[in-house]
């Protein structure tokens, strides 16, 4: 399997699907298994994180809620849900490079495979476009589809790389790995043994049944006949080192971190490391899920809108200000400056912390109290 296989394998696979590193043993697969599990793990935390996003649609400039937000935050087809779509359009998107979605009736599904026609001054093509078993018997337009692409050339160079040092590096260590669990040793046999009538049938019986009993059992004695001394040569080496042993998790580690790095994701999320969360938090939605998220939010807007629509103020946003939880408790005062400043109104505040909106007239106004008014507006004439 090569890093094309590899590939392929973490895009296809079900949100429920881990490539187990083990289960498997110490051949070509084996070999790249680390791989494909650490690069698994980074893209579905991104994949995890954007599809906890809401595309907001905006009409004349205000938030609205019709029939494309139900498309992308509810259901976009007959199969998915909003949140399956989402992560399947991260994970085809950042390990195959690029992702398609097309429209069927009121339904958009994201394509396994198709063909591109590019052109210079027309629109590029796509045609045999699959999905699953089906093929759709159409040529579609780029202004039909949302086509997104991830070009970040340092991370399928970073892959050969880590694929190739790896490599070699599990051959090495798996080989020092089951020598240090082996047995061996040294079986004396004196020359008055060795002339006894019935030596050679006692020795076939001796080397391949009692000695193999004895190496595979945890506990065992060795019978052995006169003129005959074992020795064991591995008392010492019996038991694997602990250098040895977690040679796979530092190698597991190692692997997790640069396939971390080269999606732009803190290697402190993928390793589960708790210190400092909320900083590995921020640096990843910075450099890894807002790019994502614009990329997606100005696809959606110039291929659904047209310019006279986009003028008026209507366009898709990817929002990503709810991924990290917010206790109300501990944000009371600043939700009370938020509030008093204008800065946002009762119910915005209230989607921003997960809680239902309040069906009210008031919910929606932005007040703003006295302190935070004009020096000409504020305050009673002495006159």
């Amino acid at each position: 399997m090569g890093l094309r296989s590899l590939l392929s394998r973490i895009m296809n696979a079900r949100s429920n699907e881990v490539i187990s590193i083990k289960t498997v043993g110490y051949d070509d697969e084996a070999r790249i298994a680390v791989q494909a599990y650490a690069i698994q793990v980074v893209v579905e935390i991104l994949a995890a994180l954007v599809s906890k996003c809401e595309i907001k649609t905006y009409r004349d400039g205000k938030s609205f809620r019709g029939e494309e937000w139900y498309l992308f935050n509810v259901k976009p087809n007959v199969n998915q849900t909003a949140v399956q779509f989402k992560n399947e359009l991260v994970r085809k998107t950042l390990v195959r490079g690029e992702s398609l979605v097309v429209s069927a009736g009121k339904q958009i599904i994201c394509a396994d495979s198709w063909s591109t026609q590019e052109y210079a001054l027309y629109p590029n093509r796509f045609s045999q476009v699959a999905r699953g078993s089906f093929t759709f018997q159409k040529t579609f337009d780029m202004g039909d589809v949302l086509y997104l692409t991830y070009s970040n050339g340092g991370v399928r160079q970073i892959l050969t790389e880590m694929l190739d040092e790896h490599n070699r590096f599990l051959e090495t260590a798996s080989s020092t790995y089951v020598k240090s669990g082996g047995q061996k040793g040294i079986l004396e046999i004196t020359p008055l043994a060795q002339g006894q009538p019935d030596f050679e049938e006692k020795f076939d019986v001796l080397m391949n049944k009692y000695f193999k009993t004895y190496f595979d059992a945890k506990n065992a004695v060795l019978p052995l006949w006169g003129g005959m001394k074992y020795t064991s040569q591995t008392a010492g080496e019996t038991k694997r080192t602990v250098s040895e042993a977690t040679d796979y998790i530092s190698m597991l580690n190692d692997a997790l971190e640069k396939a971390a790095i080269a999606f732009n994701v803190s290697p402190a999320i993928v390793k589960g490391n708790v210190e400092n969360i909320s900083e590995a938090l921020s640096m990843t939605l910075t450099s890894a899920v807002d790019p994502f998220a614009k990329m997606l939010s100005d696809e959606i807007t110039a291929k659904r809108y047209t310019k006279e629509q986009v003028l008026r103020g209507c366009y898709a946003k990817v929002c990503t200000n709810n991924l990290k939880h917010l206790d109300v408790l501990e944000m009371a005062n600043a939700v009370d400056k938020l509030i008093a400043s204008g800065f946002y109104s009762t119910n915005e505040l209230r989607e921003k912390t997960g809680e239902e909106r309040i069906p009210e007239a008031w919910a929606d106004k932005h007040t703003r109290t006295k302190n935070y008014e004009t020096i000409e507006g504020g305050g009673n004439s002495n006159e």
